[in-house]
């Protein structure tokens, strides 16, 4: 294997000059570049540059740092910023190859998704995508749109085209789960978590104490508290707590109902507790935090 400062640091691939380019957003078909060079990427790294292979039909030898790997069509590569990549494409191999910018993944690190992105972009992996899954179809049309998009001249190019990148990464985050609730065993915290928080969707508005859910899940409590400790970094309880002050704030913001009537929806019988719960989430009353943010609104 060729040492880190012998191997080559592309822009694109083959594309030495690293230049500022207000362009954030690339995407071609696999045989767009590979073609042209018999099917074949030598290993290369890039140095600010997260990429994104999706393969729908052909097979393909992929290095990924020290690991070959061979694949055959109907998932994704994953290569983050750095990390050495080769690829042998069968010939007419068909799919598509992203890539994005630092400073557009930079751009999402003050959000709230980031934390969902950085399951997709830190790690190199091959996604092969579950057969009972709708993401893949969803990757596919999202990739048709971003390409049509690129290739366009309308306004707000620019902007759509950014935004249909970071829907692709959610998608992508999104295939990731599925699998991980497919594919491993119930002892496994990805998994364990991802039925966690399907069950709190569906009851927190019911308000479930932590021992129903563990009971639900069929494991103790200090099972449930550790998967949520390892995925997410804080126990069950605050999970649940964070879940219910969302929707409070939806409500807030978002409705005209009055303060009694979202304390009841989400479970409390007295709506002085759940005003109390609030405060101690947010620093101000719901009426206060609802002056504060007043939206206009016919709900």
């Amino acid at each position: 294997m060729e040492s880190e400062a012998a191997i080559p640091r592309f822009f694109l691939y083959g594309e030495e000059n690293d230049s500022d380019d207000s362009e954030f957003v690339h995407i071609e078909s696999i045989a767009a570049r590979s073609e042209k060079q018999g099917w074949k990427i030598k290993p290369h790294r890039h140095g600010k540059l997260f990429q994104l292979l999706i393969i729908y039909q052909g097979e393909a030898k992929i290095l990924l740092d020290n690991k070959e790997l061979s694949f055959d069509g109907g998932g994704a590569v994953v290569v983050p910023t750095g990390v050495v990549h080769g690829f042998v494409f069968s010939p007419e191999t068909l799919g598509h190859v992203l890539t994005i910018a630092e400073p557009l993944i930079n751009q999402a690190a003050g959000s709230r998704a980031m934390g969902l992105f950085d399951t997709v972009i830190h790690s190199p992996r091959i996604l092969r995508f579950s057969s009972n899954s709708h993401h893949p179809q969803q990757l596919k049309n999202y990739f048709d749109l971003l390409s049509a998009e690129s290739d366009s001249s309308y306004s707000g190019k620019r902007h759509t085209v950014e935004w249909l990148a970071k829907l692709i990464l959610m998608t992508l985050y999104r295939e990731i789960e599925h699998c991980n609730h497919q594919g491993l065993g119930a002892n496994q915290p990805n998994q364990g978590y991802y039925v966690f928080q399907q069950l709190v969707e569906k009851h927190f508005r019911q308000q479930w104490t932590v021992a129903r859910y563990a009971n639900q899940l069929q494991m103790s409590l200090s099972t449930l508290n550790r998967i949520c400790k390892t995925v997410k970094g804080v126990g069950a309880k605050a999970i649940i707590s964070d879940r219910l002050f969302i929707e409070a704030k939806r409500s807030l913001l978002y409705t005209q109902l009055n303060i009694d009537q979202i304390a009841y929806n989400l479970g409390y019988d007295d709506p002085a507790y759940f005003s109390r719960f609030f405060k101690n989430k947010s620093g101000l009353s719901p009426k206060q935090f609802r002056q504060l943010n007043p939206f206009d609104t016919e709900f």
